[in-house]
């Protein structure tokens, strides 16, 4: 394809609203979840949207299979809780309204057009792999300079990307790809791309994937407002609900979507105007939200779960549990260690707080520190050559606590032990799911995807 590959899997709905459309003659379906029926394009939009690759193994492809079932699974459990019903759900999919729609519209606008503009390519694609043989290289370069001859003698561009181009995605459109910017392309595409002139055809050039003919086919500064009007509302609500998800646990998220409003090229291309949004990718968020990242965590559970994984949960370095802290003279330091002996680790920020004035003493920091956290520690405890420094009125640089090779208690890796006993939680969750709702995949079928 002609955007870049080895991109990191997306959520198995993100933005599925970017991808062309894979119209087919013969649309059988690939998998039933539930008895629900999920037909062999919307899977091959499933599988554009959140990979960038275009040729996949056997069990590649079945990995992704098993994905995008565990997501129809997820949104047929958030319908059995009739989630799509409640207030507070509907509440956080209402789309954002026009003044924030043309703000956002008019910084996309801009960034785009910094980046040169818009174009959209058609492409015919003939497919080499990396270890291909002198023989196969030699057949490759035959073919695509044929092609070329055709177009150059007037052959119709999507009549020959439709019969003979490997990028089946795009050939059943006749080679015709969507808007895309520069970033997203691969870059020997990039560099020629946005050099053409609307309508101009470049000689063959060679990439990682293939041998490559594309036409310039139109290109713009930005898209209409009116036309992508409805996507930017779409966009920026999705967009909320994943940030909101990672505030909320702060360890999981389906989708990794930038928060910011700096264009991103790994969140795909610009939209296709021929496929909405689908709304199951809110009830995926919202079931596994409730079920999983915001179900309350019993603390006997999590010490439970930290006793029986303890071995998990090594370090391979020692660290140091204590506090960092400046004092006004070396007495003073003495004294706050003193102090602090036999007082919870929990409490001793509090105490010194309350127990000297902020001339004499200010406490850095207190965590449970690897060696390169904290420059203080980093000389007292680790022994490095480092350089702390010393305020005009504390100019003792001091520590108090103790190493350690191993987490000593729960708090020392709390958040870690949250994240796996979620994670835990989520797999038995899913298997229950799994039992609850019938998944049945047609392996034939699945061979066919993109390849029809």
């Amino acid at each position: 394809m002609l955007q870049r590959a080895g991109q990191q899997l997306l959520g198995m709905a993100v933005m599925l609203f970017f991808a062309c459309p894979l119209w087919a003659q013969d649309d059988p379906v690939v998998m039933t979840v539930n008895g629900t029926k999920v037909l062999r394009s919307e899977f091959e939009r499933a599988l554009l949207c959140n990979h960038r690759q275009q040729h996949f193994s056997k069990s590649e492809m079945q990995v992704f299979a098993a994905a995008y079932a565990d997501y129809r699974i997820l949104v047929e459990e958030a319908r059995m809780l009739r989630l799509d019903t409640l207030a507070t759900y509907r509440q956080q999919v209402n789309p954002m309204d026009l003044d924030e729609a043309q703000h956002r519209y008019d910084c996309w606008k801009q960034q785009v057009a910094a980046k040169g503009g818009l174009v959209r390519p058609s492409h015919i694609l003939v497919a080499l792999e990396q270890k291909a043989t002198k023989a196969e290289q030699q057949r490759a370069k035959q073919r695509i300079d044929s092609l070329y001859r055709a177009l150059s003698e007037g052959a119709d561009f999507a009549d020959l990307a439709q019969r003979f181009s490997d990028e089946k995605a795009t050939a059943q459109q006749g080679g015709r790809c969507p808007w895309v910017m520069r970033g997203q392309l691969l870059q020997e595409v990039e560099d020629r791309l946005f050099g053409m002139e609307k309508g101009q055809i470049a000689p063959p050039f060679l990439s990682p994937q293939g041998w490559h003919i594309v036409k310039l086919t139109d290109k713009c500064s930005f898209l209409p407002y009116d036309q992508l009007a409805e996507w930017l509302a779409e966009t920026s609500r999705l967009q909320k609900l994943r940030t909101a998800w990672n505030k909320v646990h702060g360890i999981h998220a389906l989708c990794n979507a930038p928060e910011t409003e700096e264009v991103s090229a790994s969140a795909g291309s610009l939209p296709s105007m021929e496929y909405p949004c689908p709304p199951d990718e809110e009830l995926a968020y919202e079931v596994e939200r409730r079920m999983v990242w915001q179900k309350p965590l019993d603390e006997a559970e999590m010490l439970h779960y930290f006793e029986t994984h303890r071995k998990n949960y090594q370090w391979e370095e020692p660290r140091f549990k204590g506090i960092a802290f400046r004092a006004a003279s070396k007495k003073v330091a003495k004294k706050v260690k003193k102090s602090l002996k036999g007082v919870p680790f929990h409490q001793w920020r509090s105490l010194l707080q309350s127990a000297y004035t902020t001339d004499e003493v200010e406490v850095v920091a207190q965590a449970i520190f690897a060696a390169g956290d904290n420059a203080i520690v980093d000389k007292e405890v680790f022994g490095r050559d480092s350089a702390p420094q010393a305020a005009a009125n504390k100019p003792i640089c001091a520590v108090f606590g103790k190493r350690l090779k191993a987490p000593d208690a729960l708090d020392a890796v709390r958040y870690t032990v949250e994240a796996d006993l979620r994670e835990e939680i989520r797999r038995k969750w899913m298997e229950s799911l799994r039992k609850k709702y019938s998944v049945w995949i047609d392996e034939k079928i699945l061979q066919t995807v993109n390849k029809h």
